[in-house]
């Protein structure tokens, strides 16, 4: 009885903690949408709607966390909100050919290997090698 109790302990605590993460970054995805006009986008499909890969410009690993997000040429304006920095799986994000008016630090997502953004008609791209 002991070891089922303790399996039972960690299924729940996997899924819990597998739950609490794709979470994060849901409510992550949710600020980028509400504070870049996402009802005016070129393109929003399944935005706000079922599971976040199937989010139009969005990809997830097999953990459900977000690791791409490409919405570049779909209309974004706005502030880029610092919740942006809470997706930690996020590997790249290009967001360019958009209005933003402000981005965040994006010094916290240490798994990001490309990114592509403008701000004020600038654009800024990084690739690590």
């Amino acid at each position: 009885m002991k070891k089922f109790t303790l399996l039972l302990s960690l299924v729940f605590i996997f899924y819990f903690t597998q739950a609490q993460t794709t979470e994060q970054d849901s409510l992550a995805l949710v600020a980028l949408y509400n504070s870049t006009g996402g009802d005016n986008w070129t393109n929003n499909d399944n935005w706000l709607t079922g599971e976040i890969g199937t989010w139009s410009g969005i990809t997830i690993d097999e953990n459900r966390r977000v690791t791409q997000i490409y919405l570049q040429y779909n209309d974004l304006s706005g502030n880029i909100p610092p919740e942006i920095g809470n997706l930690i799986n996020l590997n790249y994000l290009y967001l360019y050919d958009n209005e933003f008016t402000f981005l965040p630090d994006l010094t916290m997502l240490t798994n990001l290997y490309s990114y592509g953004l403008v701000h004020d008609n600038f654009f800024i791209q990084f690739i690590a090698n």
